[in-house]
């Protein structure tokens, strides 16, 4: 059974960047004091690698 996620007729894309977006703000609230700024920086391209085109 092959059953998508998300049903609100959003691309693909805009699915994956609402989720990535949540899942940031949520890492770096967590993590702000422990994270460098180069280290937020990369955290940040790794996820932006990961998004889907």
């Amino acid at each position: 059974m092959n059953r998508s996620v998300f049903h609100d007729g959003q691309s693909r894309k805009q699915q994956f960047d609402g989720l990535i977006e949540r899942l940031m703000n949520k890492v770096l609230i967590r993590r702000e004091r422990l994270l460098s700024p180069a280290g937020k920086e990369v955290l940040l391209k790794a996820v932006a690698q990961a998004i889907p085109n």
